[in-house]
């Protein structure tokens, strides 16, 4: 059985019609539309999401640019990674060089270098890395900017790495090089004079050196006795050991260790 008007009723022709226009017509009141831009970083593999909100206006104007509105919103789900320091392999540089300069200097019998000395180590070597490394990181930095750049980096491991080795000691390490140190020219002095000395002298003038550079207050700081005792232990040991005196000869040239 049919129906007169069709089996949809009769008004479908107006439903679909309605339907199929309605893709067409545009709203009177405008809506926001949106652009989503994705944006690809390879150098971190990292994808950054703009979601732009676009004029209803200017979506209707043909052959003319679009306009973006000023508000940006940011979907990305991952933060951006901050940017590549430049000088990262210099700075490693000088990480390393500072702490192989502290473990030399720790080795070496009789002194630890002078701030300065020590500065003017990395300085150099800052200028020997730039002259080698030369290129897209080194464009546009003043020279003493790099300098400064690697000696603190240079001073920072030195110190980092000293202060390391010195836990548990005794006397401090610095203490202990001055004892070193004034053991090597103690030795020499007597060698020269043909009046080594042994025993008991010996410990006497390790403990007066003691009181001479330490300058410790016996009477009122009760870790004095244990700092002298070492200093004493660290002079004798330099002093009698014959191998070492002659390791260390070209060191006895330098400047009389400060107390």
């Amino acid at each position: 059985m049919s129906h007169r008007y069709g089996r949809h009723g009769f008004d479908a022709w107006s439903r679909l019609r309605t339907r199929r226009m309605s893709r067409f017509t545009r709203s009177v009141v405008p809506h926001a539309r949106v652009a989503v831009i994705r944006i690809h970083f390879q150098l971190n593999n990292q994808e950054r999401m703009l979601i732009v909100e676009l004029d209803e206006n200017n979506l209707s104007l043909s052959g003319k640019e679009l306009v973006a509105t000023k508000q940006l919103v940011d979907a990305s789900l991952e933060p951006v990674s901050p940017a590549p320091d430049p000088l990262s392999d210099f700075k490693e540089k000088a990480r390393f060089d500072g702490a192989w300069q502290a473990r030399k200097d720790m080795d070496s019998l009789g002194y630890l270098p002078e701030r300065e000395k020590l500065r003017a180590l990395a300085k150099q070597h800052a200028m020997e890395y730039a002259y080698v490394h030369a290129g897209e990181w080194t464009r546009g930095k003043e020279l003493e900017d790099l300098e400064n750049i690697y000696a603190d980096s240079y001073l920072a491991s030195y110190d980092g790495t000293v202060a390391r080795e010195s836990k548990g000691r005794v006397i401090p390490l610095e203490s202990e090089k001055k004892a070193q140190g004034i053991a090597l020219r103690d030795r020499a002095r007597d060698s020269a004079r043909g009046q080594l000395l042994t025993s008991y002298r010996l410990d006497y003038q390790a403990a007066i050196r003691a009181q001479e550079t330490l300058r410790l207050d016996v009477e009122n700081d009760p870790a004095s006795i244990a700092q002298i005792e070492g200093f004493v232990k660290v002079y004798r040991a330099t002093y009698e050991d014959e191998k070492g005196a002659e390791r260390e000869q070209s060191n006895l040239s330098g400047p009389f260790p400060q107390a």
